[in-house]
């Protein structure tokens, strides 16, 4: 029997002025499709939830904004868009 793979996720590497900040934005498909990106420098806020995953905390991102754009990246019941999207054949 076959392993099913799961998909690549896109992680940012943040500064913070607490320190570095690992940042889960979904999977890289959702992210490139959506045309998320940043450049080194950038101003760049992100609203999410922290949560420890395999023994380290990382922020799980509801919303980013970067250069002015707000990117939601959860309906506000908490359901991941590109799930959602997916659902209705977007």
């Amino acid at each position: 029997k076959r392993k099913k793979r799961k998909p690549a996720t896109e992680w940012w590497e943040m500064k913070t002025s607490k320190g570095q900040v690992s940042v889960l934005l979904g999977p890289a498909s959702y992210v490139a499709r959506e045309r998320i990106g940043m450049q080194k420098g950038d101003s760049v806020s992100v609203t999410g939830s922290l949560v420890t995953r395999n023994g380290r905390t990382v922020l799980v991102a509801t919303e980013v904004e970067v250069g002015g754009e707000t990117y939601d990246l959860f309906t506000p019941e908490g359901r991941p868009l590109w799930s959602v999207n997916a659902m209705q054949g977007e």
